[in-house]
């Protein structure tokens, strides 16, 4: 597991903001008094800014922490999703053998397999839970820049460092949100791999000679169609909100431009920001497409011997399978009124 760094933002932001307040009031006080103490108010003053300036570099390096344990959490998202991945590859050919002719040994690759995949979501549950502990908020939640922009007044020389690690938390959200959607696709592959357990645990009691409870799987299949379809319409929701916010982003975009005439990159950073999101949440839905589709896939395999009656299931598979059609339309949609965004976003990276 990764080794999170403690946080100081926060003390560090504190022992700045008292700074800014005691030479506040050491100005006021001199512009009230009639007469200044001469060399001795300059002295304090003087050495009150470069105490300011030390504490505003404090509080930068305190974020190079912060970043550190952002990077630090990205990677080990994505090198998991990779190990999770290699382990999923290994699923459907042993499925296959399973079906040709039952082995034990075969079998029991599978459960350690399904195993390894779902150890890797709970290392992902862990890591976030030891990421929240060293205190992200403090730096996430931005005050710090609030507090160094106000103590710039005093050290102006500090203005290109905290636009530095301003792009710095820029790019540090951007990798964020792209990590976002492997952590994701983890917890698919475990739902994924559970689908695979059900056709192995099929396969095993049809090798030991044991009759199939039709009652069970007609539960099963009903369980499977209601959750598709929750699946499918809180998904479209979402697809449909984000398509939304992009068209306000757009609009926002062309009033200004019939402002100006003129734009530099600047002024596409509301869009752009937006492409991370898009890439996420369209991964996302594809992923959970895939998903479906492999349940549906698996559960198939357990009505596909005589003796169940088409009535029992067939309905919960059309129901399953319309989710999914419902749910691939609503993605080109998406993609079709998301388009214009995409564009615009491609400029904002060549602009200047």
């Amino acid at each position: 597991m990764p080794n999170y760094k403690p946080l100081t933002i926060e003390a560090e932001v504190q022992i700045l903001d008292r700074m800014i307040e005691v030479i506040g009031k050491t100005d006021e006080q001199v512009r009230t008094r009639r007469k200044a103490d001469g060399p001795k108010d300059s002295l304090d003053r003087a050495k009150l800014v470069s105490e300011i300036g030390q504490a505003i570099d404090k509080v930068l390096q305190a974020c190079d922490v912060a970043e550190s344990n952002n990077l630090t959490y990205c990677k080990y998202i994505t090198d998991a999703h990779a190990a999770a991945k290699l382990e999923m590859a290994k699923l459907d050919p042993i499925i296959k053998k399973l079906e040709t002719a039952w082995d034990d040994k075969v079998a029991h690759a599978l459960t350690y397999t399904i195993g390894q995949i779902t150890q890797w979501r709970q290392k992902l549950t862990q890591d976030d839970e030891e990421f929240g502990a060293v205190k992200m908020l403090e730096y996430r939640g931005n005050s710090w820049a609030t507090s160094v922009r106000k103590a710039l007044a005093y050290a102006p020389n500090r203005t290109t460092a905290l636009q530095t690690h301003e792009n710095n938390r820029q790019a540090g959200i951007q990798r964020l949100n792209q990590v976002k959607g492997q952590r994701t696709r983890v917890t698919e592959y475990v739902t994924r791999a559970q689908a695979f357990k059900k056709t192995a645990e099929m396969l095993f009691q049809k090798e030991i000679g044991n009759k199939k409870n039709f009652a069970a799987i007609r539960e099963e299949c009903i369980d499977m169609a209601e959750a598709m379809e929750k699946a499918s319409s809180e998904y479209t929701g979402q697809l449909i909100t984000k398509a939304d916010s992009m068209k306000q982003k757009i609009q926002a975009f062309e009033r200004l431009f019939e402002r100006l005439k003129v734009v530099t990159k600047e002024h596409y950073i509301p869009v752009m920001l937006m492409e991370p999101t898009l890439d996420d949440l369209t991964k996302k839905v594809k992923g959970t497409i895939k998903t479906m589709r492999i349940q549906l896939t698996e559960q198939m395999k357990k009505v596909s011997v005589k003796g169940m009656e088409d009535r029992y299931y067939k309905p919960q598979f059309v129901r399953a399978e319309t989710a999914i059609e419902k749910l691939k339309a609503a993605l080109v949609t998406f993609d079709k009124e998301i388009a214009p965004g995409r564009e615009l976003i491609a400029k904002g990276k060549k602009a200047k």
